[in-house]
């Protein structure tokens, strides 16, 4: 699907070090966030595997709590570079279901806090929430982006934007 995104925007080097994608539900393995990174892409999605992101919890300093969802906390992720082919920032977050089992996610980000805002068309130093800055351009990113395909891919029109419920 990326390779005809490269081809119905002619995509080439310099116009995909400035392409956010932004990857639900699965799409976050390694290998293939690896392949975008690789490609010069920015990436913003959530990690495939919970076991890792249970695992980069544990690095985390501080936990915030996450206003929007009751008994969520968020945090940056502490860990070593070089399993990705482009630094990445981390977000783990945690949860209890309701039935007690603990819950992690991690959400991979190439983007800077201070990116996030520029492309929000923001001044960089007003940089006081980095946590909730990582998900705010990336509802923008895909309505811009369906928007720009609907000519070439009018089959987009039937999706929309979905958020997860974590």
């Amino acid at each position: 699907m990326v390779e005809a995104l490269d081809r119905t925007l002619e995509l080439d080097e310099a116009k995909r070090r400035r392409t956010v994608l932004r990857i639900d539900a699965g799409g976050g393995t390694m290998n293939g966030v690896n392949w975008l990174l690789r490609r010069g892409y920015h990436v913003h999605c959530k990690d495939f595997s919970s076991r890792r992101a249970a695992h980069y919890a544990l690095s985390v300093r501080e936990w915030v709590r996450d206003p929007r969802h009751k008994g969520r906390e968020l945090g940056w992720a502490i860990v070593k570079e070089g399993d990705y082919a482009r630094p990445v920032r981390r977000l783990a977050l945690r949860w209890r279901k309701r039935n007690g089992q603990k819950c992690h996610a991690l959400l991979i980000s190439s983007l800077e806090p201070g990116d996030v805002l520029k492309l929000l068309g923001m001044e960089p130093g007003l940089i006081t929430d980095a946590v909730a800055l990582l998900g705010a351009p990336a509802h923008n990113v895909v309505v811009w982006a369906k928007r720009c395909l609907l000519d070439d891919a009018p089959k987009l029109r039937r999706y929309g934007v979905q958020r997860s419920g974590w």
